[in-house]
């Protein structure tokens, strides 16, 4: 082989070195920005996910919170409701007794009227009686048999 021919095949040669080392180091900067965003990202997806489970965790802290809060309503209504049911007895049992006072005053309220009607009755009698007395008295002194 001549001289040209050595030449042209060695600067061949450093040519394809060159782009191969070229090339190399563009798509090894390309990968290695795009390893770094693909880290970056994972790592973003992994504070995501622990955000997340945090929530979750909170959320389900909350719930059972809740269904305290729930369980204690419940019970408070039912407790409400037999107290509701207590006042009911209580109400029905106060207003019989208000029946039969009622009944009892309306009886007592007769019995009075005719206790008054006997009191006056009995002052008229007396009264009478009075003015017969008087009158025989009267009768008496004039006949002279006084006492």
């Amino acid at each position: 082989m001549d001289k040209k021919t050595w030449i042209i095949a060695v600067l061949l040669v450093i040519l394809v070195a060159a782009s191969g080392w070229l090339l190399y180091r563009h798509y090894n900067s390309a990968a290695t920005t795009d390893g770094k965003r693909a880290i970056d990202t994972v790592e973003q997806l992994k504070q995501s996910n622990q955000s997340a489970m945090d929530d979750n965790s909170t959320a389900r802290g909350d719930i059972g919170a809740a269904q305290s809060q729930i369980k204690s309503a419940q019970s408070g209504l039912q407790s409400t409701g037999a107290d509701i049911d207590d006042t009911r007895q209580s109400v029905s049992s106060l207003q019989e007794s208000a029946r039969s006072s009622a009944g009892t005053i309306d009886d007592s309220s007769k019995l009075l009227d005719e206790l008054d009607a006997s009191i006056r009755e009995s002052k008229q009698n007396v009264a009478a009686e009075r003015s017969i007395i008087e009158s025989v008295d009267s009768t008496n002194k004039t006949n002279g048999t006084s006492r």
